[in-house]
């Protein structure tokens, strides 16, 4: 399934320019939950967040340049609380990725969802990068945006992302050494939080469903524009591959899949939904591997989605 010259397409992909910047970040905060004398403290937030986010370079200390276009990401931030520069919040990470040969392609690699943050904040704040002190407002935005840049890493070379996940790791060890909340140290596996997700990452035992996502787009997504009816072949064999993976290493969920799946369904669906396979196994390995979304893969293959 390793095809070496959609290795040398994506060398060639992003060989035309370099960028030292690895995201490009559009930050919206919605303040509908909060009072209104408190709206204009937070009036900057959006833009203080984002200028941080686009000004990083998160990997430099690994050595290596940006190579390719910055990652799109857009994050969604939903102010549930807040006085005297102390705030609750909830935020939603849209990481998209490019697909080769096609104008405006663009597939969503990772959706993530932080279900509690609270932080400090005073508008017009000058947010500075560091990944050794701890910052209720920073520290969070460090960890995601290495995790998106590792799992960016991650669809264009095998295992591409490590030491971006490695980065990643030590920033939840870091929120876990100070006791904030959301950075436990330990949690059960396939548990959705920071130290489950980064746990899988890291972890050998995932290291073969990470070489599947490599494939899922190298072989997959990336060939569309040029080979469909083998891209769709392909990426029918790399969701069998994945269902097998979840078979026979896996006995609880898996954070990082659920992740992935939550990302990809619609994806999904739109591919195979047309698609002339012999049987239905591959809508059944959808269902093992995505229960959540078991109706509209149910729905995709009784054709009921174009009625």
């Amino acid at each position: 399934m390793k095809n070496i010259i959609y290795i040398v397409i994506a060398t060639l992909l992003f060989s035309t320019n370099a960028y030292s910047q690895e995201i490009k970040a559009e930050v919206s905060v919605n303040m509908e939950q909060i009072e209104m004398e408190y709206r204009n403290d937070v009036s900057s937030l959006a833009t203080d967040i984002e200028r941080y986010i686009n000004r990083t370079n998160f990997t430099s200390e690994l050595g290596d340049d940006w190579e390719g276009e910055p990652i799109p990401i857009s994050i969604q931030i939903m102010l549930s609380g807040g006085y005297n520069s102390n705030y609750i919040a909830q935020m939603y990470i849209n990481s998209g990725r490019s697909i080769y040969g096609t104008k405006s392609g663009l597939s969503t690699a990772l959706l993530l969802l932080e279900k509690t943050w609270s932080f400090k904040y005073k508008r017009g704040a000058m947010l500075s990068y560091s990944r050794r002190y701890y910052d209720d407002l920073t520290t969070m935005m460090n960890f995601y945006m290495l995790m998106c840049i590792g799992f960016d890493l991650d669809t264009y070379s095998e295992l591409g992302g490590s030491r971006t996940y490695n980065l990643a790791y030590q920033v939840q060890q870091l929120g876990a050494s100070k006791g904030a909340p959301g950075y436990d140290s330990y949690v059960d596996e396939g548990d959705y939080s920071k130290c489950g997700m980064i746990a899988e990452l890291t972890s050998p035992k995932y290291e073969p469903f990470r070489a599947l996502v490599t494939e899922y787009y190298m072989d997959g997504l990336d060939m569309m524009a040029e080979d469909k009816a083998t891209a769709t072949q392909n990426l029918e064999l790399i969701i069998r591959d994945m269902a097998k993976f979840k078979r026979d290493k896996l006995y609880k969920n898996s954070a990082i899949m659920l992740s992935f799946f939550h990302a990809k369904s619609d994806e999904l669906i739109s591919i195979f939904k047309d698609y002339d396979s012999l049987n239905d196994l591959v809508w059944e390995d959808l269902m093992y591997l995505d229960p959540a979304n078991t109706m509209k893969y149910e729905d995709a293959r009784d054709g009921k989605l174009d009625r």
